[in-house]
């Protein structure tokens, strides 16, 4: 009777499985192997029984497991940095179905298979099984079988199998399956060898190919993946090209390998492993159910049913002891958690009243709860003085909420940052709540650690930069000293002391450079573009260079044949020509050589220029800057731009040139790159846009300006620096205008006050210990609103730009004074005065 009542269930239990394939799609084939060979293997009617054989095959606790990077759909790093894909999935199904953990080893393809062939990893998730192959490792039962295909256009209507590749351009990437097909069917004159299978596969799409070798499965997830749309795989699976994906263990390992082939069983037959395939695979491989394929699976679940009731009745009582085994298993673990566990159940529909069905000793420390618990108590009544707490545990139970969050509870010593976790198993909910104060704490002082570090490096880049702007600013003040000796002596001799003041000139502006170039890499100055000819730029460039450069070195000018405009600012752009040429002289010292400078006009296509920039497509002025100089090395060259970096002396220089060139040819739109070997010069790259407009009227020349003379206005000049007083009032003189200069702000308000109406501008310094010019202008308005007013400074920030605007004064004169710039500014400012007073 007890016989035929299994016998019963067992056929109950079939036709239950058969309506679920039914139900779900599974194919009947790959079910029915799986629920065969279950009972035969594992005892299929108790998962616990499974589980035991694996403990009688050592079952691991921890499985390092190498696991690739770069072999998508099957494993590869996601741009969240996590590792996904189908064997990932998979790997992570076996060791949950077995209860171990894997120990992830990533890495690209070569990385992974040398850890594994060194014995550094237990086993390697991706390995194809090949006859060379079956004395390096032992292979689990093959988990995919990747079958050639050809891939072609859907719109390639003269492709329909490997009889028609003749004569064609077929993407195969080089010692691939693929190739290896292709010469072993005569085909060598068809093969195209190109990188990999996505650039074969995005080559075919753009008409570059008439078709690929890859396997099926991966070269339609590519296609999809990376939205290739115009590709399908075409004809039979192509014979003898195959490859067996396995998992590989160490030659010997039978346990562990025993385990991983036991896994994969049990997910073939609870069907996880279809559903995994088809999350991975079912939109490039669906599958469709013939009758036959019905009827073996209804005759398969009535044979696995009645193998099922025979066996359940011999193994019921050894099951109940196991489970029993487990029960004080999971028990222990549970209690002796360092984790706060509680076991949940919703109260109906309605997640706020969540009943506390158990919880750990961990969970009575961290949450305070009474003990013993109360009988269906709930966990809000639980938690009366952490009410925010269990409404935020609720809102994770709906629909859309957050499982995973941090949460700070208590106040002042007692302060302590939970993570807590929510998992719903059926009805039931599983909290994990981990306490990861000290962790925090930990990271707290990690990162109070790195801000001083950051601040120690900062302070050791202002050293570097401080010991360089000593050194140049020492060498242009032996200039200007030397030279003003000189003119002295000159003028007392009755020479003419010309030359010598040219070089005080020259050195003055090579520190007005300096300055510029300071202020530029910190961002501090002002961009004024106007339409330039680049040419005339570069004339006054190597004017410097060759006041200053040894005469054993050649300077040559390679103009362009038709002038061209660029917008730009020219300042900035004098700034990076004598950067690079200043360096180039420098790389050549202590021997003849040439530094030759070349124009021309490029066009710039970013799919074909090769560039290791990035730029729009477009024309380009190529400014081309060429030493012969001593060269430099991969490792130099890959550091060149970076502040702060030189490979000169300390005091030498302060490593922002390159930096700076880099920043203010980028700001224009362009790009700068170099090419250098030791022992064979250096050429610098410099592109930058031509304008879109090239207008007929003359290009303006902005070295040279002519002065602007006035016609005896009257000027009220102040500033502190005594000698910048006199030195501007004699330039403003010169100029043509009558000035009254003073140094104190009480002495020229005083003045002013006595004929407000003499004076038709104002030019005052910014920046003064006792009063700063904005206010002290503010205050001259106050008296005669509506007096032109200029600003001098060294440096303007943005702060003080916007108040010149909202005051309405006419402008900035940048330190140090330029005769032409002040007489063209000086000259605006009185028309702009004299307008607004008409």
């Amino acid at each position: 009777m007890r016989l035929r009542q299994q016998l019963q269930l067992g056929f109950a239990t079939g036709f239950f499985g058969v309506g679920i394939l039914l139900r779900i799609g599974v194919p009947a084939a790959r079910w029915g192997l799986g629920l065969c060979l279950l009972p035969l293997l594992m005892g299929a009617a108790d998962p616990l029984a499974a589980s035991s054989r694996a403990d009688q095959l050592a079952h691991p606790e921890s499985v390092s497991m190498a696991m690739n990077t770069d072999a998508f759909p099957y494993s590869y790093r996601d741009t969240d940095g996590e590792l996904k894909g189908f064997a990932v999935d998979l790997s992570n199904a076996i060791a949950r179905v077995m209860n171990f953990r894997i120990q992830q080893i990533p890495g690209d393809a070569t990385a992974t298979t040398k850890r594994f062939l060194d014995g550094e990893v237990d086993v390697i998730q991706i390995f194809s099984r090949s006859p060379e192959r079956l004395g390096l490792a032992d292979f689990s039962v093959p988990y995919l079988r990747m079958v050639g295909a050809i891939i072609v256009r859907k719109d390639d209507k003269h492709i329909h199998g490997a009889a028609d590749l003749k004569g064609k351009k077929v993407l195969v990437h080089a010692r691939s399956v693929g190739e290896a097909y292709l010469l072993k069917q005569g085909l060598k004159d068809s093969i195209v060898l190109v990188g990999s299978v996505p650039d074969a596969l995005r080559r075919l799409n753009d008409g570059e190919g008439d078709a690929v070798l890859a396997t099926r499965l991966t070269a339609m997830s590519l296609a999809k993946h990376h939205g290739l749309k115009n590709l399908e795989a075409r004809g039979s699976s192509l014979e003898g090209f195959y490859a067996d994906y396995c998992y590989a263990v160490k030659p010997g390992n039978k346990a562990l390998l025993a385990t991983i082939n036991e896994g994969l069983a049990v997910l073939r037959t609870t069907g996880e492993y279809d559903t995994i395939y088809y999350k991975w695979f079912g939109a490039v491989d669906p599958k469709g159910y013939s009758e036959t394929e019905i009827l073996g699976a209804l005759l398969i679940g009535l044979s696995v049913a009645f193998i099922v009731a025979v066996v359940s009745s011999i193994r019921r009582k050894r099951l109940m002891a196991e489970l029993s085994v487990r029960e004080e298993l999971y028990r222990g673990v549970f209690e002796s958690a360092h984790e706060a566990l509680l076991v949940l159940e919703p109260r109906g529909a309605d997640m706020d009243y969540l009943e506390v069905q158990q919880a750990n000793p961990a969970a009575f420390r961290y949450l305070g709860l009474p003990s013993p618990l109360p009988e269906k108590a709930l966990l809000r009544s639980l938690m009366i003085d952490d009410l925010a707490l269990s409404d935020r545990i609720s809102a994770g139970l709906r629909e859309g909420g957050t499982r995973v969050f941090e949460y700070e509870r208590g106040e002042a010593a007692e302060h302590r940052h939970l993570m807590v976790s929510i998992a719903q198993i059926g009805r039931r909910v599983l909290l994990v709540i981990t306490d990861f104060t000290e962790i925090k704490a930990a990271n707290e002082r990690l990162a109070r650690s790195e801000q001083q570090l950051r601040q120690t490096q900062k302070l050791e880049a202002i050293g570097t930069l401080a010991s360089g702007v000593a050194h140049d600013f020492n060498n242009i003040l032996t200039g200007i000293l030397g030279n003003a000796e000189l003119a002295k002596m000159d003028l007392a001799d009755g020479s003419d002391p010309a030359a010598a003041i040219d070089q005080i000139q020259l050195s003055a502006e090579r520190a007005k450079q300096l300055v510029r170039q300071i202020l530029t890499f910190s961002r501090k100055t002002e961009v004024r573009r106007e339409l330039l000819d680049p040419s005339a730029i570069t004339e006054e460039a190597l004017r410097f260079v060759r006041a200053a450069c040894p005469a054993s070195i050649t300077i040559r000018h390679q103009k362009l044949d038709t002038p061209v405009r660029i917008e730009a600012d020219a300042t900035q752009l004098h700034q990076v020509l004598m950067n690079l040429c200043t360096n180039a002289v420098h790389a050549m010292t202590g021997g003849n050589g040439v530094l030759e400078v070349c124009e021309d006009c490029v066009e710039i296509d970013p799919s074909t220029s090769g560039l290791p920039v990035p730029l729009d497509a477009g024309r380009y002025l190529r400014v081309s800057v060429r030493d012969t100089g001593c060269g430099m090395g991969p490792e130099i060259l890959q550091r060149v731009f970076e502040p702060f970096f030189t490979t000169k002396a300390p005091g030498d220089g302060t490593g922002l040139g390159l930096s700076v060139v880099h920043g203010i040819v980028r700001k224009h739109g362009g790009a700068v790159t170099v090419y250098s070997q030791p022992g064979q010069g250096t050429v610098f790259h410099v592109y930058l846009p031509v304008a879109a407009v090239q207008s007929s009227a003359p290009i303006k020349d902005a070295v040279k300006q002519a002065l602007v003379l006035g016609h005896g206005e009257k000027i009220l000049l102040l500033d502190d620096e005594i000698v910048i007083v006199k030195a501007a009032s004699l330039m403003l003189q010169r100029l043509g205008y009558q000035v009254s200069g003073y140094s104190k702000p009480s002495e020229a308000l005083e003045a002013f006050k006595l004929a407000p109406e003499r004076f038709d501008l104002l030019i005052t310094d910014l920046t003064m210990p006792s009063m700063n010019g904005i206010d002290f202008a503010t205050q001259l308005h106050l008296v005669r609103p509506g007096l032109p007013v200029l600003l001098m400074s060294g440096f303007v920030g943005e702060l003080e730009m916007a108040q010149v605007s909202r005051h309405g004064f006419s402008g900035v004169l940048d330190k140090p004074l330029a005769l032409p710039l002040m007489s063209r500014k000086v000259a605006e400012a009185l028309s702009a005065g004299q307008a607004s007073r008409s």
